[in-house]
């Protein structure tokens, strides 16, 4: 029996303009070049409703998350239904949020068995992404996992 994904931790965040508005946020590490090369590409195909954010331009004290946490992985951020969001399952809501068959694999990240190994396979990325296309060493630097 495959292992399951490490559980997404607890975060309750405070009531931002996100909720009050019907945005959603899709946070990234924008000092590093994968992240955001790949937060572009997901910015050009996500509807209009969707913000895409470096996390450097947030108030992380607003959203109650730290530098750790949006080091260490995406973030997608909605008040419902999905809430928020961390790693292969912030990806996974921006894929479907995309449609057609990004939608489909969207759901296969999201649900299980496919995020049994959807979730060890973000982290592995998460902890090479210096190495990636685009990567830079400040990708390196910040990677928590």
């Amino acid at each position: 029996m495959p292992t399951p994904a490490p559980e997404t931790p607890a975060v309750n965040l405070r009531p931002t303009t996100i909720w009050h508005t019907g945005s959603v946020l899709l946070v990234f590490d924008g000092d590093c070049g994968f992240c955001t090369r790949s937060a572009q590409w997901m910015k050009r195909r996500l509807p209009d409703r969707v913000r895409v954010e470096p996390w450097q331009s947030l108030d992380l004290d607003e959203m109650e998350l730290s530098v750790a946490d949006v080091t260490g992985a995406a973030w997608w951020i909605e008040s419902a239904p999905a809430g928020p969001a961390r790693g292969h399952e912030a990806i996974g809501h921006a894929l479907v949020s995309v449609g057609g068959i990004y939608a489909i694999l969207g759901q296969l990240i999201i649900h299980r068995p496919v995020s049994w190994l959807a979730g060890p396979v973000y982290a592995l990325v998460a902890r090479n992404r210096h190495r990636m296309p685009k990567g830079t060493p400040t990708c390196e630097a910040s990677t928590t996992g």
